[in-house]
């Protein structure tokens, strides 16, 4: 049996759906790296992979940025060249270990 319309609960004219408002948690706290990777003006792919590293930090593989993001593991390692070339990231060889770590190069941050 379909539910008439006196059972819904929303309001098309002032848009407000209290049903669903009251069972919405708060959305999670952005940290200051994502809000930063927010406001770069760069290519969407390269969006995608800064705000992969500002949430994870430097922990990830290509192979795990590449999955994270959606995106093929060639393009990955295009925004990546794109992202040092714009000095917004740096990248450092990994001493224990084969693969880079990323740095994201945000203003007022001590490295």
């Amino acid at each position: 049996m379909c539910a008439g319309p006196s059972s819904l609960n929303f309001s098309l004219k002032g848009f407000s759906m209290p049903a669903l408002e009251s069972n919405l948690a708060p959305p999670p706290a952005r940290s200051e790296a994502t809000e930063w990777a927010w406001q770069q003006k760069v290519l969407p792919a390269y969006k995608l992979v800064l705000l992969a590293l500002a949430e994870s930090g430097d922990r990830l593989s290509v192979a795990e940025l590449a999955h994270k993001t959606g995106v093929s593991a060639k393009l990955v390692y295009h925004a990546i060249r794109g992202l040092v070339k714009r000095k917004l990231i740096t990248r450092h060889k990994r001493e224990d270990r084969f693969g880079n770590l990323y740095e994201l190069k945000i203003p007022g941050e001590k490295s």
